[in-house]
Protein backbone atom coordinates (compact mmCIF):
# COMPACT_ATOMS: atom_id res chain seq x y z
CA UNK A 1 0.00 0.00 0.00
CA UNK A 2 2.84 2.40 0.91
CA UNK A 3 4.54 1.68 -2.43
CA UNK A 4 1.29 2.41 -4.30
CA UNK A 5 0.84 5.71 -2.49
CA UNK A 6 4.45 6.66 -3.21
CA UNK A 7 4.05 5.89 -6.90
CA UNK A 8 0.83 7.93 -7.10
CA UNK A 9 2.49 10.90 -5.39
CA UNK A 10 5.48 10.68 -7.74
CA UNK A 11 3.19 10.59 -10.78
CA UNK A 12 1.32 13.65 -9.53
CA UNK A 13 4.60 15.53 -9.01
CA UNK A 14 5.76 14.63 -12.51
CA UNK A 15 2.48 15.87 -13.99
CA UNK A 16 2.75 19.15 -12.07
CA UNK A 17 6.35 19.54 -13.16
CA UNK A 18 5.40 18.88 -16.79
CA UNK A 19 2.62 21.47 -16.66
CA UNK A 20 4.95 24.07 -15.11
CA UNK A 21 7.72 23.24 -17.58
CA UNK A 22 5.54 24.09 -20.57
CA UNK A 23 5.43 27.71 -19.36
CA UNK A 24 9.15 28.06 -20.15
CA UNK A 25 9.38 25.92 -23.27
CA UNK A 26 10.73 27.70 -26.35
CA UNK A 27 8.01 27.84 -28.99
CA UNK A 28 9.08 24.81 -31.11
CA UNK A 29 9.21 22.60 -28.01
CA UNK A 30 5.92 23.97 -26.68
CA UNK A 31 4.24 23.25 -30.01
CA UNK A 32 5.69 19.74 -30.11
CA UNK A 33 4.54 19.17 -26.53
CA UNK A 34 1.04 20.26 -27.54
CA UNK A 35 1.06 17.88 -30.50
CA UNK A 36 2.30 14.99 -28.37
CA UNK A 37 0.14 15.49 -25.27
CA UNK A 38 -2.77 17.78 -26.34
CA UNK A 39 -1.80 19.96 -23.37
CA UNK A 40 -0.04 23.30 -23.23
CA UNK A 41 -1.11 25.27 -20.16
CA UNK A 42 -0.23 28.98 -20.41
CA UNK A 43 2.37 28.24 -23.05
CA UNK A 44 3.72 30.92 -25.38
CA UNK A 45 2.75 30.29 -29.01
CA UNK A 46 2.56 33.86 -30.24
CA UNK A 47 2.78 33.99 -34.04
CA UNK A 48 2.83 30.19 -34.33
CA UNK A 49 1.88 28.51 -37.60
CA UNK A 50 -0.81 25.98 -36.67
CA UNK A 51 -2.89 25.88 -39.86
CA UNK A 52 -5.02 22.77 -40.17
CA UNK A 53 -3.70 21.23 -36.94
CA UNK A 54 -5.97 18.91 -34.97
CA UNK A 55 -6.13 19.92 -31.30
CA UNK A 56 -9.62 18.68 -30.49
CA UNK A 57 -10.26 18.47 -26.73
CA UNK A 58 -6.82 19.97 -26.07
CA UNK A 59 -5.99 21.79 -22.82
CA UNK A 60 -4.82 25.30 -23.70
CA UNK A 61 -5.94 27.29 -20.67
CA UNK A 62 -4.19 30.65 -20.50
CA UNK A 63 -2.12 30.03 -23.63
CA UNK A 64 -0.85 32.97 -25.70
CA UNK A 65 -1.62 32.52 -29.40
CA UNK A 66 -1.65 36.15 -30.49
CA UNK A 67 -0.97 36.64 -34.20
CA UNK A 68 -1.13 32.87 -34.74
CA UNK A 69 -1.82 31.46 -38.21
CA UNK A 70 -4.51 28.86 -37.55
CA UNK A 71 -6.69 28.72 -40.65
CA UNK A 72 -8.77 25.53 -40.55
CA UNK A 73 -7.48 24.48 -37.10
CA UNK A 74 -9.62 21.96 -35.19
CA UNK A 75 -10.17 22.85 -31.52
CA UNK A 76 -13.51 21.13 -31.07
CA UNK A 77 -14.25 20.69 -27.37
CA UNK A 78 -10.93 22.25 -26.40
CA UNK A 79 -10.38 24.14 -23.15
CA UNK A 80 -9.34 27.61 -24.30
CA UNK A 81 -10.19 29.42 -21.07
CA UNK A 82 -8.61 32.88 -20.99
CA UNK A 83 -6.54 32.17 -24.10
CA UNK A 84 -5.21 35.07 -26.16
CA UNK A 85 -5.90 35.11 -29.91
CA UNK A 86 -5.63 38.83 -30.73
CA UNK A 87 -5.04 39.43 -34.47
CA UNK A 88 -4.87 35.69 -35.17
CA UNK A 89 -5.91 34.21 -38.53
CA UNK A 90 -8.56 31.60 -37.71
CA UNK A 91 -10.70 31.43 -40.83
CA UNK A 92 -12.71 28.18 -41.07
CA UNK A 93 -11.48 27.14 -37.60
CA UNK A 94 -13.55 24.63 -35.63
CA UNK A 95 -14.25 25.72 -32.04
CA UNK A 96 -17.48 23.76 -31.71
CA UNK A 97 -18.44 23.30 -28.01
CA UNK A 98 -15.04 24.69 -26.99
CA UNK A 99 -14.56 26.65 -23.77
CA UNK A 100 -13.54 30.20 -24.72
CA UNK A 101 -14.66 31.88 -21.52
CA UNK A 102 -12.91 35.26 -21.12
CA UNK A 103 -10.87 34.60 -24.26
CA UNK A 104 -9.21 37.54 -26.03
CA UNK A 105 -10.08 37.59 -29.75
CA UNK A 106 -9.86 41.29 -30.55
CA UNK A 107 -9.14 41.95 -34.25
CA UNK A 108 -8.99 38.21 -34.94
CA UNK A 109 -10.19 36.83 -38.27
CA UNK A 110 -12.75 34.07 -37.64
CA UNK A 111 -14.57 34.29 -40.96
CA UNK A 112 -16.71 31.18 -41.54
CA UNK A 113 -15.44 29.58 -38.32
CA UNK A 114 -17.60 27.13 -36.36
CA UNK A 115 -18.36 28.12 -32.75
CA UNK A 116 -21.64 26.24 -32.40
CA UNK A 117 -22.41 25.51 -28.76
CA UNK A 118 -19.17 27.14 -27.62
CA UNK A 119 -18.91 28.98 -24.32
CA UNK A 120 -17.76 32.55 -25.01
CA UNK A 121 -19.03 34.09 -21.79
CA UNK A 122 -17.13 37.32 -21.25
CA UNK A 123 -15.07 36.83 -24.41
CA UNK A 124 -13.70 39.92 -26.14
CA UNK A 125 -14.17 40.02 -29.91
CA UNK A 126 -13.89 43.75 -30.49
CA UNK A 127 -13.37 44.56 -34.20
CA UNK A 128 -13.13 40.85 -35.04
CA UNK A 129 -14.05 39.54 -38.49
CA UNK A 130 -16.92 37.10 -37.90
CA UNK A 131 -18.55 37.08 -41.33
CA UNK A 132 -20.63 33.96 -41.81
CA UNK A 133 -19.40 32.50 -38.52
CA UNK A 134 -21.59 29.88 -36.84
CA UNK A 135 -22.63 30.68 -33.26
CA UNK A 136 -25.81 28.61 -33.01
CA UNK A 137 -26.69 27.87 -29.36
CA UNK A 138 -23.43 29.48 -28.19
CA UNK A 139 -23.17 31.07 -24.73
CA UNK A 140 -21.94 34.63 -25.31
CA UNK A 141 -23.40 36.50 -22.33
CA UNK A 142 -21.44 39.67 -21.49
CA UNK A 143 -19.33 39.23 -24.64
CA UNK A 144 -17.76 42.29 -26.26
CA UNK A 145 -18.44 42.61 -29.99
CA UNK A 146 -17.88 46.35 -30.37
CA UNK A 147 -17.30 47.15 -34.02
CA UNK A 148 -17.18 43.46 -34.99
CA UNK A 149 -18.22 42.32 -38.47
CA UNK A 150 -20.98 39.71 -38.00
CA UNK A 151 -22.51 40.05 -41.44
CA UNK A 152 -24.52 36.92 -42.32
CA UNK A 153 -23.39 35.23 -39.10
CA UNK A 154 -25.52 32.40 -37.67
CA UNK A 155 -26.61 33.21 -34.11
CA UNK A 156 -29.82 31.18 -33.90
CA UNK A 157 -30.64 30.43 -30.28
CA UNK A 158 -27.43 32.05 -29.05
CA UNK A 159 -27.34 33.61 -25.60
CA UNK A 160 -26.15 37.22 -26.02
CA UNK A 161 -27.62 38.57 -22.81
CA UNK A 162 -25.91 41.83 -21.78
CA UNK A 163 -23.48 41.54 -24.67
CA UNK A 164 -21.92 44.71 -26.08
CA UNK A 165 -22.63 44.91 -29.82
CA UNK A 166 -22.14 48.67 -30.12
CA UNK A 167 -21.52 49.75 -33.73
CA UNK A 168 -21.28 46.13 -34.85
CA UNK A 169 -22.18 45.05 -38.38
CA UNK A 170 -24.93 42.38 -38.42
CA UNK A 171 -26.41 42.83 -41.89
CA UNK A 172 -28.19 39.65 -42.97
CA UNK A 173 -27.33 37.88 -39.70
CA UNK A 174 -29.65 35.18 -38.39
CA UNK A 175 -30.58 35.80 -34.74
CA UNK A 176 -33.79 33.80 -34.74
CA UNK A 177 -34.73 32.94 -31.17
CA UNK A 178 -31.59 34.57 -29.77
CA UNK A 179 -31.48 35.97 -26.26
CA UNK A 180 -30.45 39.65 -26.48
CA UNK A 181 -31.88 40.67 -23.14
CA UNK A 182 -30.09 43.79 -21.91
CA UNK A 183 -27.72 43.76 -24.89
CA UNK A 184 -26.25 47.01 -26.18
CA UNK A 185 -26.90 47.38 -29.92
CA UNK A 186 -26.51 51.14 -30.13
CA UNK A 187 -25.44 52.17 -33.60
CA UNK A 188 -25.40 48.57 -34.84
CA UNK A 189 -26.43 47.71 -38.39
CA UNK A 190 -28.99 44.88 -38.55
CA UNK A 191 -30.27 45.59 -42.03
CA UNK A 192 -32.11 42.53 -43.41
CA UNK A 193 -31.29 40.58 -40.23
CA UNK A 194 -33.64 37.84 -39.01
CA UNK A 195 -34.60 38.31 -35.35
CA UNK A 196 -37.84 36.35 -35.41
CA UNK A 197 -38.77 35.32 -31.88
CA UNK A 198 -35.72 36.99 -30.35
CA UNK A 199 -35.81 38.40 -26.83
CA UNK A 200 -34.74 42.07 -26.83
CA UNK A 201 -36.09 42.91 -23.40
CA UNK A 202 -34.33 45.98 -22.01
CA UNK A 203 -31.96 46.15 -24.97
CA UNK A 204 -30.33 49.45 -25.95
CA UNK A 205 -31.37 50.08 -29.56
CA UNK A 206 -30.59 53.78 -29.93
CA UNK A 207 -29.69 54.65 -33.55
CA UNK A 208 -29.81 50.95 -34.45
CA UNK A 209 -30.58 50.19 -38.10
CA UNK A 210 -33.27 47.51 -38.51
CA UNK A 211 -34.15 48.42 -42.10
CA UNK A 212 -35.87 45.46 -43.80
CA UNK A 213 -35.23 43.32 -40.70
CA UNK A 214 -37.60 40.57 -39.55
CA UNK A 215 -38.67 41.33 -35.97
CA UNK A 216 -41.85 39.28 -35.98
CA UNK A 217 -42.75 37.64 -32.67
CA UNK A 218 -39.94 39.50 -30.88
CA UNK A 219 -40.21 40.82 -27.35
CA UNK A 220 -39.07 44.44 -26.99
CA UNK A 221 -40.42 45.22 -23.53
CA UNK A 222 -38.24 47.77 -21.77
CA UNK A 223 -36.07 48.34 -24.84
CA UNK A 224 -34.84 51.82 -25.75
CA UNK A 225 -35.56 52.68 -29.39
CA UNK A 226 -34.61 56.34 -29.65
CA UNK A 227 -34.06 57.32 -33.31
CA UNK A 228 -34.08 53.65 -34.27
CA UNK A 229 -34.54 52.92 -37.98
CA UNK A 230 -37.29 50.33 -38.58
CA UNK A 231 -37.98 51.31 -42.18
CA UNK A 232 -39.48 48.39 -44.12
CA UNK A 233 -39.08 46.20 -41.03
CA UNK A 234 -41.53 43.41 -40.23
CA UNK A 235 -42.85 43.51 -36.65
CA UNK A 236 -45.99 41.41 -36.97
CA UNK A 237 -47.04 40.03 -33.55
CA UNK A 238 -44.04 41.72 -31.92
CA UNK A 239 -44.52 42.77 -28.32
CA UNK A 240 -43.58 46.36 -27.52
CA UNK A 241 -45.51 46.30 -24.27
CA UNK A 242 -44.32 47.83 -21.04
CA UNK A 243 -45.17 44.49 -19.43
CA UNK A 244 -43.68 41.12 -20.04
CA UNK A 245 -45.61 39.08 -22.60
CA UNK A 246 -45.33 35.72 -24.27
CA UNK A 247 -43.43 35.83 -27.53
CA UNK A 248 -45.89 33.45 -29.15
CA UNK A 249 -49.22 34.66 -27.84
CA UNK A 250 -48.57 38.27 -26.76
CA UNK A 251 -50.38 37.47 -23.53
CA UNK A 252 -49.35 39.92 -20.83
CA UNK A 253 -48.09 39.06 -17.37
CA UNK A 254 -47.72 41.40 -14.41
CA UNK A 255 -44.09 42.43 -14.79
CA UNK A 256 -44.07 46.16 -15.50
CA UNK A 257 -41.38 47.56 -17.75
CA UNK A 258 -40.69 50.86 -19.44
CA UNK A 259 -40.08 51.29 -23.15
CA UNK A 260 -38.77 54.27 -25.07
CA UNK A 261 -39.98 54.80 -28.63
CA UNK A 262 -38.91 58.39 -29.28
CA UNK A 263 -38.06 59.33 -32.87
CA UNK A 264 -38.42 55.81 -34.28
CA UNK A 265 -38.57 55.51 -38.08
CA UNK A 266 -41.52 53.24 -38.92
CA UNK A 267 -41.59 54.08 -42.65
CA UNK A 268 -43.24 51.20 -44.57
CA UNK A 269 -43.08 49.05 -41.42
CA UNK A 270 -45.60 46.30 -40.75
CA UNK A 271 -46.80 46.64 -37.15
CA UNK A 272 -49.93 44.57 -37.66
CA UNK A 273 -50.75 42.71 -34.48
CA UNK A 274 -47.84 44.29 -32.59
CA UNK A 275 -48.67 44.63 -28.90
CA UNK A 276 -48.43 47.95 -27.10
CA UNK A 277 -50.37 46.59 -24.14
CA UNK A 278 -49.59 48.15 -20.79
CA UNK A 279 -48.39 51.41 -22.32
CA UNK A 280 -50.76 54.29 -21.72
CA UNK A 281 -51.89 55.89 -24.99
CA UNK A 282 -50.46 59.25 -23.94
CA UNK A 283 -47.05 57.59 -23.41
CA UNK A 284 -46.82 56.33 -26.99
CA UNK A 285 -45.04 59.23 -28.73
CA UNK A 286 -46.65 58.78 -32.16
CA UNK A 287 -46.01 62.46 -32.88
CA UNK A 288 -42.23 61.87 -32.73
CA UNK A 289 -42.33 58.76 -34.94
CA UNK A 290 -41.96 58.76 -38.71
CA UNK A 291 -45.00 57.11 -40.28
CA UNK A 292 -45.33 56.59 -44.01
CA UNK A 293 -47.16 53.63 -45.50
CA UNK A 294 -46.96 52.21 -41.96
CA UNK A 295 -49.34 49.42 -41.07
CA UNK A 296 -50.40 50.22 -37.53
CA UNK A 297 -51.26 47.54 -34.94
CA UNK A 298 -54.99 47.87 -35.77
CA UNK A 299 -54.30 47.28 -39.48
CA UNK A 300 -54.84 50.91 -40.54
CA UNK A 301 -52.20 52.33 -42.90
CA UNK A 302 -50.75 55.72 -41.92
CA UNK A 303 -49.21 58.04 -44.52
CA UNK A 304 -48.87 60.96 -42.12
CA UNK A 305 -45.21 61.77 -42.80
CA UNK A 306 -44.72 60.65 -46.38
CA UNK A 307 -43.66 64.17 -47.39
CA UNK A 308 -40.68 64.09 -45.02
CA UNK A 309 -37.17 62.83 -45.68
CA UNK A 310 -36.21 59.60 -43.91
CA UNK A 311 -32.90 58.14 -42.87
CA UNK A 312 -31.65 54.94 -44.46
Amino acid sequence: MKKLLLLLALAALLNIGSAIATLNFPQPLALQHLLDTAECWECQLEGASIQGFNFHFAQLEGANLQNAHGKGINLEGANCYETQWQKSKLQYANFRVANLTNARLENADLMLANLQGANLTGARLKNANLQGTKFQAAQIAHGNFQGANLAYAHLEGANLANADLTNSHLEGANLQGANLRGANLQGANLKKANLQGANLQGAFLNLTNFKKANLSDTYLGGAILEKTNLELAFLERACLASEECSLKTNSVTSSPRNITLIGVNFKETNLKGASFQGIEAENIPWQTMQLCNTILPNGIVSDRDCGNVYST
